[in-house]
């Protein structure tokens, strides 16, 4: 098996197993949506010909990020963030002759978030990292 095997997973074929995995790089705008830093990384990993890109992690609501300038997928950013997808599918098209698979982790930080959200108290991992 080489990194340059195809996969194929159901009705999808992967190029190669190359993968950009998720790295939070907290560089996007306050509103979530990715700042021109943002997308010079993900158009730099379309180019790259990975068989994968998976996208950081994105809150999906104010309230559960961990940064204010992390990644944010809401109804208001959407069709910014539906645009920049389309550009970079053409960018890969374009440059690679195909598209990779293109994946987005969801996330809510819960206690990690900048407003914390407390669902239960737990005593042994409050020990060590109180939340207020």
């Amino acid at each position: 098996m080489k990194l340059s095997d195809k996969l194929v997973f159901g009705n999808r074929q992967i190029n190669n197993r190359v993968v950009f995995q998720p790295m939070e790089g907290c560089d996007c705008n306050t509103d979530g949506t990715p700042s021109e830093f943002t997308k010079e990384k993900y158009r730099s990993f379309m180019k790259s010909k990975a068989g994968i890109v998976w996208f950081e992690a994105n809150a999906v609501c104010e309230e559960g990020r961990t940064n204010p300038h992390q990644m944010m997928l809401t109804k208001e950013n959407l069709p910014s963030f539906r645009a920049f997808v389309q550009e970079l599918k053409e960018l890969a098209l374009r440059e690679n002759d195909f598209v990779p698979l293109m994946l987005i982790q969801l996330t809510h930080s819960g206690r990690q978030s900048v407003n914390p959200i407390i669902a239960y108290r737990n005593p042994v991992y409050e020990e060590k990292r109180p939340v207020r």
